[in-house]
């Protein structure tokens, strides 16, 4: 692959399950969720969660070149919910003036998130004492809980993000300390390739090497289904960030360090 089809393949992997992640959510009846595309970037809008990392937008530049109109479109959606705007933007977007119309527009760079991408072949060792199970429906609970816990967000949440149990692009995979519930992972299988999306550990049980157990099987699983690449992503994007140095120690090459460029939400009206 050249750089421009490497990071097509990244950005298109992560915003379809952006996509697909939002339409699970949306089930929930709950106002506020939405997933938009415009002009091939997907608007994540979280309205209940007002911040950077569940309102983004991604892909900008990769379906199609993005005009200054594409920047105006994303940045309206977002000021028209009285949210931040945040688009992130792939080294590889095009056209190159693109960075120059979201800086003209008050967008600076907040963060940048790692991006990751390896073969399927020759997956690490799975190696850990606990029981990494795929989990359906009937256990959901456990995967929301533990992705709630982990990531400091409220019970809601988790009860949201237990709904991609049972669907068809979605592997959930839960580790059991016996019968307990204490590490926590997604997979999905509809992008170009597969994407680690989502991981946690409980507190009590971090520097185990849940993380890596389960990517472990994540990666195995995602070889089993026929796919060649398998990616991930990180924020922050450096080696003092946990998930990252795991990321590594699993064989992901790092790709890119995508920068997160983010507008204030205006003050309500």
């Amino acid at each position: 692959m050249n750089p421009f089809e490497l990071a097509q393949m990244l950005e298109l992997t992560e915003s379809n399950a952006m996509r697909e992640l939002l339409g699970a959510l949306a089930e929930l009846a709950v106002g506020g969720i939405e997933a938009l595309e415009i002009d091939g970037a997907v608007c994540a809008v979280i309205a209940p969660i007002p911040t950077e990392a569940y309102n983004r937008a991604i892909g900008i530049g990769m379906r199609q070149p993005a005009t200054e109109e594409t920047v105006n479109r994303i940045t309206r959606l977002y000021e028209e919910r009285v949210l931040p705007s945040c688009i992130q933007v792939s080294p590889q977007a095009q056209p190159r003036e693109l960075i120059h119309w979201l800086k003209s527009r008050g967008y600076e760079v907040a963060n940048h998130w790692a991006k990751f991408y390896r073969p399927t072949a020759e997956s690490p060792a799975l190696t850990t004492n606990l029981q990494i199970e795929e989990i359906g429906p009937s256990r959901a609970h456990d995967y929301g809980s533990v992705m709630a816990r982990g990531f400091g967000m409220p019970d809601e949440a988790g009860t949201a993000l237990s709904l991609l149990a049972g669907r068809p692009e979605w592997r959930l995979y839960v580790a059991y300390d016996g019968e307990t519930p204490v590490g926590a992972a997604s997979l999905f299988l509809g992008g170009p390739a597969a994407d680690l999306f989502g991981s946690a550990t409980l507190p009590t049980h971090r520097g185990q090497g849940i993380q890596s157990a389960l990517m472990a099987r994540q990666i195995r699983d995602a070889a089993a289904h026929g796919l060649e690449w398998v990616i991930t992503e990180t924020e922050p994007a450096t080696d003092s960030n946990p998930s990252y140095r795991n990321m590594v120690r699993a064989g992901f090459e790092l790709a890119y360090r995508r920068p997160s460029y983010l507008r204030p939400a205006p003050p309500p009206p």
